[in-house]
């Protein structure tokens, strides 16, 4: 078997990928299409084919090339007004439309009705945080992010040509040509309009690339794809990471708000500590003690750490089937954990199970046909340890 899939790798031209299903179930095969209807690996067993509404993510196996010729290294970054992300190399713009270099031989074009903003030196934490108070508010106008020594000064106006020199920016109904050296960055303002549609897919690749899909297609050694804000480019097949077709079919727990967050502590103190009680509320997509969300030894990037004695509440999307998780006790606590667990829907017990830390994980799959709304409950086990708690991982409710 092994040995025919081999063959099969060493004939094929595409990367070497894994999908996963929207049942949990994985395949892996090399890529020998991807259309919008379906992908097709070959396998060791032959081709297999998959609907494209039966996938939750594509994943590339083997290391991905660089995806930038000559290593080039990001000098610039842009998001789009659908939330993609991209980098290249260097940034100009006139005439409504925009050029991103990408150390490739093509620079690619994009409209600049669909640029949100560009930066010209690296995100980092601390000038996110500024950047986002700016970008992400009311906009009446475009804002040029000047740098003033340690800081950023944003000022409103209108943002004209970008040249490898300088920006054109009017301010107060004079146009003044700034130096590319001085400036951090640029924000461009759109006038509100319809939103744009879910995306089908989202890409990630090895440069570093976010694009939130509304097509994709294989096209001989590049992906030809349209973002929800419709833009039209390629990238090279050979950078693939993955491709997460998870929107619209799974929600994750970690990406909901829930309508109701208790814990109750074991003692019964007179008044509760804020500090113990912020300690002990659940954590998204981590450990509960801040460190990586793992079970089995395998690491998750995505689920809850749920201590003993918590209650979550959550309203259920519409049309949804199931809810799905690998659960047990973290690996952090030890064989000797124990809690109880309880899935409710609508005040109906769906699942309860008792959970020790001496169980190999398992795999939760609750039907929520008909749920409007949710209750996880994880108590205290046979042993009342305050140190036991659960891993959800990879939480989901699939639609």
């Amino acid at each position: 078997m092994l040995a025919l899939f081999l063959v099969a790798a060493a004939l094929a031209v595409g990367p070497t990928v894994e999908v996963t299903t929207v049942d949990g179930v994985k395949t892996a095969g090399v890529l020998s299409e991807l259309s919008a209807e379906q992908v097709v690996l070959e396998t060791g067993d032959g081709p297999r084919t998959f609907a494209q509404t039966e996938i939750l993510l594509l994943a590339s196996i083997a290391e991905p090339s660089d995806a930038q010729p000559g290593g080039a290294k990001a000098k610039v970054w842009v998001e789009l007004t659908d939330g993609s992300k991209l980098t290249g190399v260097s940034y100009t713009a006139a005439k409504g439309k925009a050029r991103l270099g990408t150390g490739q031989e093509d620079a690619i074009d994009l409209p600049l009705s669909a640029v949100r903003w560009v930066r010209f030196s690296q995100p980092d934490d601390q000038a996110d945080a500024a950047w986002s108070a700016h970008a992400d508010g009311g906009l009446t106008a475009d804002l040029i992010a000047v740098r003033k020594k340690t800081n950023v000064d944003f000022l409103e106006g209108v943002i004209g040509d970008v040249t490898d020199d300088s920006v054109t920016f009017e301010l107060d109904g004079d146009k003044i040509p700034v130096k590319r050296a001085k400036i951090d960055g640029l924000v461009y303002f759109h006038q509100a309009g319809g939103e744009l549609p879910e995306s089908a897919s989202v890409l990630e690749d090895a440069a570093g690339w976010r694009l939130s899909l509304k097509s994709v297609k294989q096209n001989g050694d590049k992906l030809s794809v349209e973002t929800v804000s419709g833009v039209k480019l390629d990238r090279p097949l050979a950078g693939l990471v993955r491709l997460d077709y998870s929107s619209g079919k799974v929600v994750y727990l970690s990406q909901l708000d829930p309508e109701s967050t208790q814990w109750s502590p074991f003692f019964d103190f007179s008044k509760e500590s804020p500090s113990m009680a912020a300690f002990f509320q659940p954590r998204r997509d981590r450990g509960l003690d801040q460190g990586s969300l793992t079970l089995g030894s395998k690491v998750f990037t995505r689920g809850l750490a749920v201590a003993s004695r918590t209650r979550l509440s959550y309203k259920v999307p519409p049309k949804s089937k199931k809810l799905k998780a690998l659960v047990g006790i973290a690996d952090s606590v030890g064989d000797e954990g124990s809690i109880s667990l309880e899935i409710i829907g609508d005040g109906k017990k769906l699942f309860q199970r008792k959970i020790t830390g001496k169980d190999e994980p398992l795999e939760l799959d609750v039907d929520l046909k008909g749920v409007r709304r949710l209750a996880i409950v994880v108590d205290y086990g046979e042993d009342l340890d305050v140190g036991d708690y659960l891993n959800l991982c990879e939480a989901r409710i699939v639609r």
